[in-house]
């Protein structure tokens, strides 16, 4: 029997029929456990973790139904075969649509027993091997957009992994374009309601009136035009996720209304008296500190405190630099996706531009700037001329986040910032030819390629050593 990391439990009050069946599992070296007490059976089945469990149908303290039902209560997933010696067809109907596995008479042959077993064990493996697989699927369909292998964003997706299971509220706190909503979907993909809605509402794009109408609905008569009943969309999203994106813009009204259906899950529809039950997870996002709101009254705490249960702070693009040139491959494939073009990559240029810019935009704004290349470049390389940024370029080195950091570690950042610009530049001048590019600069080919190999850049183009005239 493959499957001898399952474990099954035996259940009968018959010493022989349990030692029987013990003596096939040890034949096929299954790990079993075996009792002659239905009662200690069913506390063996709260306790631990069996694949399957073979019972006798009539035993003093339950029968093999009552058995069924409470292990089934317990334990969902657990199969069971159940054996007797007073067979009918109705008893046989009654166990398999309460979840049986199988149903054998007594006395059963040992040989069919053994396959009943296989089987059961090799169906279990295919649908835990089954759920894994759907559950990476899943995972990965939740990151797909997402791009990032910095330390700060590894914690941001951990931290997605850990609350997304539970029920507690989620506050992201962003600058615009970083991905408020692409963490807020990637929680609720991971979590139990992954099946049911996910409703982004945006507190900003629409007038207040408006909003409290379209989330908690309104009654006939409760304003001019409102001439029938209306589903708030916090009714209609039941069991599902609402991500509200820039809380710090609602006013103190809507956030009171906000806060019952947060604390209370219910809401009051526009025009009535009778609240109405609602069951959704909230998710709100915001590119303005709301901390420091609370303490201005333009925010109210109570309500802070409660969408804020769980912080996930996402960092300024700025600020995981290293992540640039791996997005920027990530949109540039997408953009050519939807263009319908053929591949393209980026020049050593191109990829100077993007590491010299501040990127106050966000990861939304080299997103654009991509599909922008991408639509106007014409040929199979995307070059620096290519690339419209909405801003100068500023160097990262110039910027008051580093000029903040503790002198060695700023020294070091600026360092490496300018000799990775100066070596992509310079490569790309010199078309790839080391040799060339070791004059033009004063290094020896052995410093240079120490220098690309110390920044990890790609040296696989740049090892022929061509000559100026070949």
């Amino acid at each position: 029997m493959a499957q001898n990391d399952a474990k099954i439990l035996v259940i009968d009050d018959n010493q022989i029929v349990l030692e029987t069946i013990s003596h096939l599992l040890e034949q096929q070296a299954v790990p079993y456990v075996a009792t002659p007490s239905a009662a200690e059976g069913l506390a063996r089945i709260r306790e631990g973790a069996f694949d399957l469990v073979i019972a006798d149908m009539r035993m003093p303290e339950m029968t093999g139904l009552e058995l069924l039902q409470l292990a089934k209560l317990h334990k969902p997933d657990i199969e069971m075969i159940l054996i007797t010696g007073f067979g009918s067809i109705d008893s046989a109907v009654r166990a398999m649509s309460l979840g049986a596995y199988h149903y054998l008479t007594k006395p059963f042959n040992h040989e069919e027993l053994v396959l009943i077993i296989q089987r059961a064990l090799a169906e279990k493996r295919m649908a835990r091997d089954y759920a894994h697989l759907r559950k990476q699927v899943e995972e990965q369909a939740a990151f797909a957009n997402m791009v990032g292998d910095t330390p700060a964003m590894r914690a941001v997706f951990a931290m997605v992994r850990k609350v997304a299971p539970t029920m507690a509220p989620v506050l992201i706190m962003g600058e615009s374009g970083t991905g408020k909503e692409l963490i807020a979907h990637a929680i609720h993909q991971h979590s139990k309601r992954r099946s049911r809605t996910f409703l982004p509402i945006s507190t900003t794009s629409l007038p207040e009136t408006l909003l409290e109408s379209e989330l908690f609905g309104y009654k006939r008569g409760a304003f001019t035009g409102a001439d029938h009943d209306k589903t708030g969309l916090l009714e209609e999203a039941r069991g599902g996720t609402l991500f509200l994106d820039e809380i710090g813009s609602m006013s103190g009204p809507f956030q009171g209304k906000l806060l019952r259906a947060v604390q209370e899950s219910e809401i009051l529809p526009v025009g009535s008296n009778t609240p109405v039950k609602i069951d959704v997870r909230f998710i709100s996002a915001s590119n303005r500190n709301v901390k420091a709101l609370v303490e201005t009254d333009a925010f109210r705490e109570d309500l802070y405190y409660r969408l804020n249960v769980i912080e996930i702070s996402l960092p300024p693009l700025r600020e995981r630099t290293d992540d640039v040139v791996p997005l920027a491959h990530h949109f540039l494939e997408r953009a050519c996706a939807e263009q319908r073009l053929g591949r393209k990559r980026l020049s050593r240029d191109a990829i100077a531009l993007l590491l010299s810019h501040d990127w106050p935009g966000n990861v939304r704004e080299l997103e654009n700037a991509i599909r922008r290349a991408v639509i106007v470049g014409d040929e199979s390389v995307i070059t620096a001329s290519d690339i419209i940024l909405g801003q100068p370029a500023t160097p990262r080195f110039h910027t008051e986040r580093v000029l903040a950091l503790p002198y060695d570690e700023a020294k070091d950042r600026v360092h490496r910032s300018f000799q990775e610009a100066y070596v992509l530049r310079l490569l790309e001048q010199s078309k790839g030819n080391i040799s060339r590019a070791a004059r033009t600069s004063g290094l020896t080919r052995q410093a240079l390629y120490k220098m690309m190999k110390r920044l990890e850049l790609d040296t696989a183009s740049g090892t022929q050593d061509r000559q100026p005239n070949q």
